[in-house]
């Protein structure tokens, strides 16, 4: 019970107390509307990030089919290791996967300055490294990429420099991400389909106690009315009869003796 219930019900005014039950009812569903609106409201921001992240992903997946049909071409073996014809650095095609490797260990003492250089190829995509400064350290670091579409890493683009097979390896095991990548972001952009439909539920929903809202004010409307009405009266009937607080009546009394 709230406060102006009490005080309805002290008065002992039905209508006091029905006002102040539809006014109970309108604040609830006013709370309810406003409720139900500002889900709605973030639902709309919720589904304009969805569907920028779902466009970007798209563009991400084209790329990433696109280099897929590239690392397919590759006649990698089960090692990983992968023909030398398909290898070059620095325009050098050599057949001897060792010597290609020492070339790519070569690679590691070249400082970029920040730049993106590109010193090879390997099938279809190109060999590029990049030379980044540790600001804590001063250490220098290079991180190779082999390059399609997209470009792709492994092991934090550090390669290993003690051999040069592995070296050569590196690029093999950065391709071979391509067709995990792809399977995650077709789920990615499936995942984020789903999600917009049930967004795009949310937003299309409209709130549905409009109508009894409505009815609600209209009730009360009707009962202030009434209750206007009936001070109204009273105060006629005051005005029509006026008594002065001062006057006091004298009571009239019949006698009783006979004479």
């Amino acid at each position: 019970m709230n406060f102006s219930e009490y005080i309805a019900i002290l008065s002992g005014n039905t209508d006091l107390l029905e006002k102040a039950k539809i006014e109970k009812r309108i604040a609830i569903l006013e709370s309810e509307k406003h409720s139900f609106y500002k889900e709605k409201l973030s639902a709309k921001s919720k589904y304009g990030i969805f569907e920028n992240d779902l466009n970007s992903s798209k563009k991400i997946l084209e790329s990433l089919k696109i280099d897929q049909s590239k690392y397919e071409k590759l006649p990698i073996s089960v090692e990983r290791d992968i023909d030398s014809s398909f290898l070059t650095i620095n325009n050098k095609k050599l057949r001897d996967i060792e010597q290609i490797g020492k070339l790519v260990i070569g690679l590691n003492n070249i400082n970029t300055k920040g730049e993106t250089q590109t010193h090879g190829t390997i099938g279809q995509f190109e060999i590029q490294m990049k030379t980044s400064v540790n600001p804590e350290n001063n250490q220098i670091l290079n991180k190779f990429y082999a390059k399609g579409e997209l470009s792709y890493l492994y092991s934090n683009g550090l390669i290993i420099t003690d051999n040069p097979k592995t070296a050569v390896r590196y690029f093999v095991h950065a391709l071979d991400r391509i067709p995990n990548l792809v399977k995650e972001y077709e789920k990615k952009v499936d995942n984020l389909k789903n999600d917009m439909i049930v967004i795009d539920k949310i937003i299309k929903t409209e709130w549905s106690n409009e109508e009894q809202l409505k009815n609600e004010k209209d009730n009360l409307k009707k009962i202030e009315k009434k209750i206007y009405s009936s001070l109204d009266q009273e105060n006629k009937k005051l005005t029509n009869n006026p008594q002065d607080p001062h006057e006091v009546k004298e009571p009239t009394m019949k006698s009783s003796i006979n004479l």
